[in-house]
């Protein structure tokens, strides 16, 4: 192998003169940074880069077409020529060869000494000018290097199974099954049960016919619990799958966290409402369950693509204690009503996870083309939006009874065709060339029954389940046109799946509407079910009203005597209350996750799931949107969006 090695014995004349040389060269540049290779230049250059059977990463070298460019620091170990090896812009081309070494990475072309052939070297007296960039040609970015892969892996496997052994730890000490579940109907059970009526049952000794009652709960909310689980595992997880490159994770992750909620709600719902007593489970349970995850899951769209396991994990823990939280404030203490979860579970789920996305502060590092659809994805993504189409009245009507329930269900199912409806009628009004939207026809469509879901019950009549829906899916549909870009370039609010538009919106809307609802609720209008409408406005205990109505309705409980005003302003501060826990606990949260023990994925592996999954090797390419910005923000993911981004300037 030929090696040129320095000479002690050449002169420092021949140094200088040398050294000339290279300033002559130099000065021959170009203000631009670049001149003119010659013919025989450029082949050596391709000879050297041909020939070298060195990885890129070993000599550290900028390549564009025709050129290299070598760095200009020198690494401390080389410096004031404490070198073995020569340089290897000193090589010949016919010399080039596996001999370069990773510390002549940085070495600097003016501080070294003239170099000489060994004896078995070609007679070639003079070594090939340096290399120099070729005019017109722009350089091309640093190659890129292979990038270490976070080790989210064992940190993340470590947290969950700590994670599960303390919940069967609490579980062991403080969950135990409520009066229907228990084996032994006779056995005086852990719990005391959970209302007055089940302490006098076992008090007088009827247990029999207790049990007997009670097992009906679970043949009336068991279908009710089926469709609320398809909804969280099935159409939540495939809603988000429309990322074309995340859909492992979408559907990975939902299943994880939803998974942990269940477990969690169960014992933070215990503590505020059983305080540190045994905490009693039934099949209610399971079911609040359900609406605790939905809540993390409606976070978690704003976050999608942008965070790992570990952060997912987190917030699911933080917010659904903060979600109870928020439920026994509102339900418990303020009386207010929101049979479908349109203030608890879709407001407090989409601002919680905003206030986060905001926090964390990831927009200004997203540059990348896979936040975006493919045709497949769209279509899976739409499988998902007619999964919850389908189910959610029973999520606007698990918890309600009689004829509640029955109200619950009709005016959701009106409310959901007004919406769909609407969102493609302004899909197609607000889109270039009247085309439809994917985007505005997954989402869209279902903001109707998260409008309608906290006055379901009410007596609010057919035409205004129909009204109700049709503006909630005009609202949500601008939105998506309209306000998420201008969030999205005003104040850098970055929300993948557009959690504002269908849950944060709608969801406000139905508060207000709750407010009108109850201000203008009457006994005339009601009857004696008023009081369970609404609880509060029931008379107080003891009082003469109070028996004349338990004389019809033996099942209306105490309450204080409220007016329909009074109730009014209720519903309007639990409705801020939930707002305002929301926005701060997820900006703390995301505080606590921009810690560095959290991690932080890669600017090249945001809304990729070949991160930290195990991706099929021919896995088809799917064909990137038309430029891949950001798919739930109405800025990509089809033609029309494309077009209003044409047509209005791009929105970062």
């Amino acid at each position: 192998m030929d090696v040129i090695r320095p000479d002690p014995n050449i002169s420092n004349e021949w140094k200088s003169e040398k050294g000339q040389n290279r300033r002559n060269r130099k000065n021959q540049v170009k203000e631009d940074g670049s001149e003119e290779m010659t013919p025989d230049e450029t082949r050596q250059v391709r000879g050297q880069m041909e020939l070298s059977n060195v990885s890129r990463s070993q000599i550290g070298a900028e390549e564009t077409v025709g050129h290299l460019i070598w760095n200009q620091n020198p690494p401390a170990q080389l410096q004031n020529n404490q070198h073995r090896f020569p340089r290897p812009d000193r090589i010949h081309p016919r010399n080039a060869g596996p001999m370069f070494e990773p510390e002549y990475n940085n070495y600097p072309l003016s501080s070294s000494p003239p170099y000489i052939r060994d004896e078995e070297s070609p007679s070639d007296p003079s070594p090939p000018p340096p290399p120099r960039k070729v005019k017109g040609r722009p350089n091309q970015p640093p190659l890129a290097l292979s990038t270490p892969k976070p080790k989210f892996g064992f940190s993340t496997s470590a947290i969950l199974i700590i994670i599960q052994v303390l919940i069967i730890f609490l579980f062991a000490v403080f969950v135990s099954y409520d009066m229907e579940v228990t084996a032994n109907p006779k056995m005086e059970p852990k719990n005391q049960g959970s209302s007055g009526q089940d302490k006098e049952n076992r008090e007088n000794g009827g247990y029999l016919k207790f049990y007997s009652a009670n097992n009906l709960r679970l043949h009336k909310f068991y279908p009710f619990f089926q469709d609320v689980h398809v909804m969280i595992f099935v159409g939540f997880g495939f809603l988000m799958t429309f990322l074309r490159k995340y859909g492992y994770s979408a559907v990975g992750y939902n299943m994880l966290i939803a998974a942990i909620a269940i477990q969690w709600s169960i014992l933070c719902r215990g503590i505020f409402h059983h305080g540190l007593n045994t905490i009693p489970i039934n099949i209610e349970s399971l079911i609040n369950g359900d609406f605790a995850a939905g809540a993390v899951l409606i976070s978690f769209g704003a976050l999608l693509g942008v965070t790992n396991p570990l952060h997912l994990v987190t917030l699911c823990l933080i917010e659904v204690f903060l979600y109870a939280l928020n439920e026994y404030i509102g339900a418990t203490l303020f009386g207010a009503i929101d049979i479908g979860g349109s203030m608890w579970i879709h407001t407090f789920g989409a601002y919680f996870g905003l206030a986060l996305s905001l926090t964390m502060r990831r927009q200004k590092d997203i540059d990348t083309k896979n936040e975006g659809s493919s045709y497949n994805s769209d279509i899976f993504a739409m499988i998902g939006t007619i999964f919850l189409w389908l189910f959610w009245p029973s999520f606007n009507g698990a918890m309600a009874t009689g004829d509640d329930q029955h109200r619950a269900v009709i005016n959701t199912v009106l409310s959901l065709t007004g919406s769909c409806i609407f969102s493609f009628a302004a899909s197609s009004l607000m889109c270039p060339e009247n085309k439809f939207s994917m985007v505005h026809v997954q989402n869209a469509s279902l903001a109707g029954g998260v409008a309608v879901g906290a006055i379901a019950d009410l007596m609010i009549q057919p035409f205004g389940a129909l009204l109700i829906g049709s503006l909630a899916g005009l609202l949500s549909t601008a939105g998506y046109v309209y306000i998420s870009p201008f969030l999205q370039r005003k104040i850098g609010l970055h929300d993948t799946c557009g959690v504002h538009n269908l849950h944060g919106m709608p969801g406000v809307m139905a508060g207000f509407i709750g407010v009108i609802m109850a201000a203008i609720a009457t006994e005339d209008q009601y009857g004696n079910s008023l009081y369970q409408q609404y609880p509060a406005r029931a008379p107080p205990e003891n009082s003469s009203l109070l028996r004349d109505i338990r004389d019809e309705m033996l099942s209306i409980e105490p309450g204080q005597g409220r007016t329909g005003q009074e109730q009014a302003l209720y519903q309007l501060a639990a409705l801020f209350t939930t707002i305002g826990i929301a926005v701060v606990g997820g900006a703390v949260t995301g505080v606590v996750l921009r810690i560095p023990f959290f991690g932080k994925v890669p600017n090249e592996f945001l809304f990729d799931d070949s991160n930290l999954w195990e991706v099929p090797e021919n896995e088809e390419k799917d064909q990137t949107n038309v430029d891949g910005s950001t798919h739930r923000n109405g800025t990509g993911g089809n033609t029309a969006t494309a077009g209003i981004e044409m047509s209005q300037g791009k929105r970062d």
